[in-house]
């Protein structure tokens, strides 16, 4: 049965007290990242980065023991900085502050090494001598990495293994030796990602979301919920609103929310006259955008695992989970990519190339047969990998909905309200006294990633008692569901480990303090666009959002924060514009996992859904850019001024560049025949046999029953219990 497991996590899920992170560590200077004794010793200390760069200020922490020798150290001293035996610097150090209280952590500010090597720093002060030894890098290389990782990303095809390569990179510059900085990539950069509390909170939630999406699907409450919809999905249009509907009710994973929209919804859109581009196009972009701006989900827990780390290397006092729904104000662009579907859905209008023959499923289909077969490992390895066949319900199991419904609402529900009470608890157990409803102290008093795992552990177990209780799984089946859920889940979460390696290598290197170095006089308001390009350019290169992400967060936040002066409403803006940025790349980069699902899903080539997405996106992007982005940032409007514009800039360009609906059968539809996308055929040479042997006819006819997709997963008859799924 392995109820071990579920012991298991649920000692996870509430082993770390939310009084835990209320006892906060020993204030220090962000850009100290050296081993602090949890105690002082009986001779001073002092502890310098690994690393310092050539012509950047660099940090270094002064650890006093108790008593001088037994004597007490004196309320000031005079002390004087060496650099390689050379007094450099000097100044004074207060060991008390007014309440007598003793101070025995000092940051120092290290004088600035001119050239590359070894370098040696010495504090001397009363009759006491602490030395500490550092490495001295040419500044230039820390930027290494961050040009290196794209590079590696499009030559690897696969963002883990260009994210894995730029680690090591960034670990042999800091201990200065390839066979080294191998060693410890493995057992120090990506051993300290498990290490962190936050991080293991993460991977608890999406073990147990994971669970709750398989369990759910293998019970038939995601069958149920398409047979619902597709009642109603007697139109085009219907259903179009129907796969909306759909994705937005499964976006708590946004692979999982494109695997099963597409593989449930495929052929009843199909049999309704939507093409399969169309489709792809509107599964893709909202399982993206809509996971990207929920919170209670894998992506918005891998977001706020960004934060947490942000917020406690800066000593921002605010919850981070606070933090990322602040973010949600500045976040236009996926708010417009996901407004601009609506609209285009209410006003039954489309935009394409002017002049061009709309693409019709005939011609997507004969293109199809045309081409010469040819096999696709990276899509095939990704298909296999996230396959939910073995998910699918038994033939005797009836579809029910509300098997898939309850849990989901325990979860969203579940979460806020687990934050709010655990915000009570603390408030009472500190003040021995519940205030009055004051709804953002209560926020701000718990750890949000304990909330949402105990909602997930919630939303788990009713799942469970939902599939078992109604006689749909036996426990066995259940857990095996769970099981295969999770390893649906792995190759994301393999990209965020690497990812917090890298980032943890990049602050070694003390990428962050070089910008500051190099940019520091750059005026602040150009910051946030510039990390909306870069992040769009980055996660598109990468074909990973999280990439993109990962890479920015270490390297541009404290940026941030020095240059907006610890402003806490400026990191948030910076950081807005980079989870903005990264949608750009999952939803239209060729290299995106997301995109080869979507695609395989839905039964659309890869080159016409690419070369569609991209431009369309490009165009959604720069007007997001120039009607909301650029001007919040410069200060010529508030947030709540730019999304009424940049709506009204959606209107007018769906108005001018749209044609209705009658006369364009693909969403989205601006193809250039002539151009060629970067990655090859998704259709294996089974798949084309099977093409080729159904009559041409089968896909064109304008009947009800009629076009359905030569690829379809899902099939329709005439009454909506007739959906069945082939595996």
């Amino acid at each position: 049965m392995r109820w071990w497991l579920l012991g298991v996590l649920g000692v996870l899920s509430a082993g770390v007290r939310a009084d835990d992170v209320l006892v906060k560590p020993v204030q220090r200077a962000p850009w100290v990242r050296a081993r602090v004794p949890s105690l002082p010793g009986n001779v001073p200390e002092l502890a310098v980065s690994k690393v310092v760069l050539t012509h950047v200020k660099s940090y270094a922490l002064l650890i006093l023991p108790p008593t001088n020798k037994g004597v007490p150290w004196p309320q000031e001293m005079r002390y004087w900085l060496y650099l390689n035996d050379e007094k450099n610097t000097t100044g004074t150090l207060t060991t008390q502050k007014q309440d007598f209280s003793s101070v025995l952590l000092h940051t120092l500010l290290l004088p600035e090494a001119a050239s590359a090597g070894s370098a040696r720093f010495k504090i001397r002060f009363a009759d006491q001598t602490a030395q500490a030894t550092a490495y001295c890098l040419p500044s230039w290389l820390s930027v290494i990495p961050l040009i290196l990782t794209p590079i590696l990303c499009v030559f690897a095809r696969h963002p883990v293994i260009g994210l894995m390569v730029a680690t090591w990179v960034s670990s042999s510059l800091v201990h200065g030796d390839p066979a080294v900085g191998f060693l410890r990539t493995c057992d120090t950069y990506l051993a300290s990602t498990i290490q962190s509390s936050s991080h293991l909170r993460i991977v608890v939630f999406l073990v147990l979301v994971h669970g709750v999406m398989a369990i759910s699907q293998k019970a038939g409450g995601i069958l149920g919920l398409g047979i619902v919809l597709k009642k109603s999905a007697t139109t085009r249009r219907r259903a179009q609103i129907a796969t909306m509907v759909m994705t937005s009710l499964t976006a708590v994973d946004d692979r999982f929310s494109i695997v099963v929209v597409g593989q449930t919804l495929a052929g009843v859109a199909g049999s309704v006259g939507v093409t399969p581009e169309r489709f792809a196009c509107i599964v893709h972009t909202a399982a993206v955008c809509i996971a990207s701006l929920v919170p209670i989900s894998t992506l918005g827990a891998l977001q706020l695992g960004f934060v947490t780390n942000q917020y406690s290397l800066l000593d921002i006092t605010t919850n981070p989970f606070i933090g990322l729904l602040k973010t949600l104000m500045y976040r236009f662009f996926p708010v417009l990519v996901a407004a601009s579907v609506l609209i285009m859905l209410a006003l039954s209008r489309n935009t394409r190339s002017r002049g061009r023959k709309p693409l019709t499923r005939s011609d997507s289909m004969e293109s199809i047969l045309e081409e010469e077969p040819r096999e696709v490992e990276d899509a095939a390895a990704v298909c296999l990998t996230y396959n939910t066949g073995v998910l699918l319900p038994d033939a005797k199991t009836t579809p029910r909905c509300i098997t898939y419904l309850l849990p989901l609402a325990g979860l969203v529900i579940g979460a806020p309200l687990g934050m709010y009470l655990a915000g009570l608890g603390e408030i009472a157990v500190y003040n021995q006294t519940i205030p009055s409803f004051q709804i953002e102290q209560q926020y701000s008093n718990v750890t949000a990633l304990n909330a949402m795992t105990w909602a997930a552990l919630g939303a788990l177990v009713g799942a469970m008692f939902l599939a078992v209780g109604q006689r749909l799984l036996t426990v066995e089946q259940a857990v095996h569901a769970w099981f295969q859920g999770v390893q649906n889940g792995v190759p994301p979460l393999v990209t965020v480990f690497v990812v917090w390696a890298l980032g943890v290598a990049t602050g070694d290197l003390h990428l962050a303090d070089y910008l500051s170095h190099v940019l520091g006089d750059m005026p602040k308001d150009c910051l946030p666009p510039i990390l909306f390009v870069l992040s769009g350019v980055l996660s598109y290169v990468c074909g990973s959002g999280i990439a993109a992400m990962g890479i920015l967060f270490p390297a541009a936040i404290p940026f941030a924060n020095q240059l907006g002066g610890q402003s806490e409403d400026f990191v948030v803006q910076s950081m807005a514009a980079i989870l903005s940025g990264s949608v750009f790349g999952e939803i239209s980069s060729p290299l995106s996992e997301s995109t080869v699902l979507a695609t395989v899903s839905t039964d659309c080539k890869v080159s016409f859904h690419t070369s569609a997405q991209v431009q369309f996106m490009s165009v959604l992007a720069f007007l997001s850019f120039c009607s909301t982005t650029l001007p919040v940032s410069f200060g010529w409007l508030t947030w709540y001024e730019a999304y009424p514009i940049g709506l009204l800039v959606l209107l007018a360009m769906v108005g001018i560049t749209g044609c209705a609906s009658a006369d364009s059968e693909s969403l989205f539809w601006i193809w250039n025949g002539n151009m060629k996308a970067p990655l090859l055929d998704i259709f294996s040479s089974r798949q084309r046999a099977a093409v080729r042997s159904l009559p041409q006819d089968s896909y064109a006819s304008d009947s009800d029953e009629g076009p359905v997709s030569a690829a379809s997963i899902l099939t329709s008859g005439g009454s909506g219990n007739d959906i069945q799924i082939r595996p």
